[in-house]
């Protein structure tokens, strides 16, 4: 039997094999990756349909490659027991050493944790959340948890929480909240593991050792990690500078001092809603309903230039937003309330419902408190897509009826309302169909503007939209004494 050998110093090893049983087309492949000094980096295992042990061998080889290249890793040894398939890769790779060994992280700063052991019992956690604490990963309020998802307590999301620790001579845990998660649609299981390796790369790697999450980091210079005292967790180098930084990737919440970015390449997302820049002049809001394409339900006019970023902002003064540009002299802050006390531990989120809210952690008291909306303080909860279901009629911020063919009545409506059952579509006989009409109404959808109807008579829309099956009504608007048209 021969010895493992390791690898030269800076360097890692990934050991492949394959078997296939006899007049069996399945081969079952182990692929795993060691540093220098023996420590498991990862390890994957998966089954083929192959052709024979040769086929086997190289398919191994093929999945090792490709599995190094999404770690995004370097100086790597691909070692096999088939000969000719080695043969081969070498003949294609070129492994070169490091060019700066000194910038990867020192063993004291690597570590291995894997998601298993007693979990909380999940009382005073956002959803009623289980989790696991990682240790090495913590700065009160603030500490990096595997918790559950809402559905099950045996998936889990790698993800920062803030709050849940005790104040001074408090017996009671506050309410821990998730502020941000690195893997929100694709959880992870029992046995899963976090890595933080020599290379400088933080990978999150699911039971069966596929990579689910990483920072792409690998050979970066990074020499360290840490979690802030805002709840940024970064990856840095020798000089201290961010390589990478969780700031840069929000889930649903913006911490104090987060932005959204003015090029739109990170935002919100809670559900069917997002929040980013679009076009970097205007932050907009918006809501998928199944599977159609996205639509803007609100944009702000706070600020009429073009930005760099929006950035969330709480102190003393009070909180809101601030929006930053290349000329630091256009910047404009934009204060939305101002609480009377220290709001620095706070967060904007982007709830399910699609509003904005601000939430404030009160150390004197030792609680968290909703702070502030921005859909009833600044715009009409009536603009929420959802707020009396996918059909109901909104006034006055208050869910009043469902429209229907006998008219708005307050009885209609109910958190089920539907539209009522139309007749199938006959393109061929568009005269068929009929509407009923509402008055005085628009659309969460979007604020219309003149120019969005074609001028035309309220018979012609319905002919068009009674010829267009996937319509099924039309907004039309008159200004003055003159005919603006319709718009389905």
């Amino acid at each position: 039997m021969n010895r493992w050998s390791p690898p030269l110093r800076g360097r890692l090893k990934t050991n492949i094999d394959a078997s296939v049983l006899s007049g069996n087309h399945y081969a079952g492949i182990a692929l795993i990756i060691r540093d220098f000094t023996g420590q498991l980096v990862e390890a994957w295992t998966l089954v083929e349909r192959v052709r024979d042990i040769t086929q086997a061998e190289a398919v191994a080889a093929l999945k090792a490659l490709q599995w190094i290249i999404q770690l995004q890793i370097q100086n790597v040894i691909v070692e096999g027991d088939n000969k000719k398939v080695m043969e081969s890769i070498n003949g294609m790779c070129n492994i070169s050493p490091w060019e700066d060994v000194e910038g990867s992280v020192p063993l004291s700063k690597t570590f291995k944790f894997v998601n298993h052991g007693k979990l909380s019992n999940g009382i005073s956690t956002e959803n009623n959340a289980q989790f696991r604490a990682v240790p090495q990963i913590i700065n009160h309020p603030f500490q990096l948890c595997f918790y559950t998802t809402t559905n099950s307590k045996t998936l889990f999301t790698l993800g920062l929480s803030m709050g849940g620790f005790r104040s001074t001579g408090a017996q009671a845990n506050s309410l821990r909240r998730w502020v941000w998660a690195a893997n929100p649609t694709r959880p992870v299981g029992v046995d899963s593991t976090l890595i933080f390796g020599s290379n400088g790369n933080l990978i999150l790697a699911d039971t069966n050792g596929q990579v689910v999450w990483q920072t792409k980091t690998a050979n970066k210079n990074v020499t360290d990690i840490k979690l802030l005292s805002n709840g940024n967790l970064v990856l840095l180098d020798k000089n201290g500078g961010f390589v990478w930084q969780s700031f840069d990737f929000p889930s649903d919440a913006l911490l104090n001092g987060q932005a959204i970015r003015g090029d739109g390449s990170n935002k919100l997302v809670s559900g069917s809603y997002s929040m980013s820049m679009e076009g970097s002049f205007h932050l907009t809001l918006f809501f998928q309903y199944k599977k159609f394409p996205p639509f803007i339900y609100h944009t702000s006019t706070w600020f009429f230039g073009s930005t760099e970023k929006v950035r969330y902002f709480a102190d003393g003064k009070g909180y809101g937003l601030s929006y930053e540009t290349i000329d630091t002299e256009l910047d404009e802050k934009n204060v939305w309330a101002q609480p009377g006390y220290n709001t620095t531990l706070s967060m904007l989120r982007l709830g399910k419902d699609g509003n904005l809210r601000v939430y404030t952690y009160n150390g004197n008291k030792n609680t968290w408190e909703n702070r502030y909306m921005y859909f009833s303080s600044m715009v009409s909860e009536c603009n929420l897509p959802e707020k009396c279901g996918v059909y109901g009629f909104c006034e006055n911020q208050t869910c009043v009826s469902c429209p229907s063919s006998e008219g708005l009545t307050a009885a209609t409506w109910s958190n089920e309302c539907r539209r009522e059952t139309i007749p199938r579509c006959k393109t061929s006989k568009p005269e068929a169909a009929d509407y009923y009409k509402m008055e005085d109404v628009t659309s969460s959808m979007r604020s219309f503007n003149d120019w969005d109807f074609k001028v035309m008579t309220v018979d012609d829309c319905k002919m068009i939209c009674s010829k267009d099956c996937k319509c099924t009504g039309f907004f039309y608007r008159k200004k003055r004494k003159f005919l603006l048209g319709c718009y389905n």
